[in-house]
């Protein structure tokens, strides 16, 4: 799919992002100001390795390139939405590490001694497309986002954990269009965007979701994800204004 994107590593210091200062903005499906739901819809797949943590359980999941996939809609004003999310746990595409952080950021040994199951809760997200002072985009999950895992720990299986947002403090994404065109499926080339979600989020610890074995600001994703928009079931040019 062309050129490696860079890994989540903005911080709140450096983009200065508060909801206060953002101004809504909009998608643009093949160059074309979205008018509504139905008319594109989004595909995605992860570009670089996502984590998924407990931190206060000291458990954590990573999932290689391409193991995640996502399926959703762009609508106007800003407006979209995730309806599907596919994990491949099979040939350990998603597997438990070594060790995990915890929430001094110290490495420990991994609770989560082999992934049994993992599943994203509470379809659909809704999102909303911000931009800030700054000029930076910014997704905000609005819906109850949350994720299951299922783990063998302490030589037990069957051990679940959910971890969803925290109330009145929605996980915010950082958002990019990719200056070159990408070939996807065959196309001559079309834009993209790619989906940060930030090992440092940007509200600080208060974004930090909860989970039902860690507590509360116990749970953080991070990692990269590759958007692109569809018309038709054709793939076709995806970029924010």
């Amino acid at each position: 799919m062309g050129a490696a994107l860079a890994l989540f590593a903005l911080t709140f210091s450096v983009l200065g992002v508060g909801s206060a200062s953002a101004a809504l903005a909009e998608w643009l499906c093949g160059s074309q100001v979205v008018p509504a739901f139905g008319n594109c819809f989004q595909m995605s797949e992860n570009l670089e390795l996502v984590q998924l943590e407990d931190m206060s359980a000291g458990a954590a999941m990573d999932c290689l390139p391409g193991s995640i996939l996502d399926e959703g809609e762009f609508g106007p004003n800003g407006e979209d939405r995730t309806t599907a999310v596919t994990f491949t746990i099979a040939a350990e595409a998603c597997f438990a590490p070594a060790t995990a952080l915890n929430l001094k950021e110290e490495e420990v040994n991994n609770a989560c001694e082999s992934i049994e199951a993992l599943s994203m809760q509470n379809l659909p997200w809704a999102t909303l497309l911000e931009k800030n002072a700054e000029g930076k985009f910014i997704d905000e999950i609005t819906a109850a986002a949350a994720y299951l895992t299922t783990c063998k720990a302490s030589g037990l299986p069957g051990i679940t954990d959910l971890c969803e947002g925290a109330v009145g403090h929605p996980p915010l994404v950082v958002l990019e269009n990719l200056p070159e065109t990408e070939t996807i499926e065959g196309t001559a080339g079309i834009l993209l965007v790619t989906v940060l979600f930030l090992e440092k989020p940007l509200q600080g610890e208060p974004e930090f979701g909860k989970c039902t074995i860690g507590g509360e600001h116990s749970a953080l994703v991070f990692g990269e994800i590759l958007w692109w928009a569809l018309i038709n079931n054709q793939p076709t040019s995806l970029g924010m204004n």
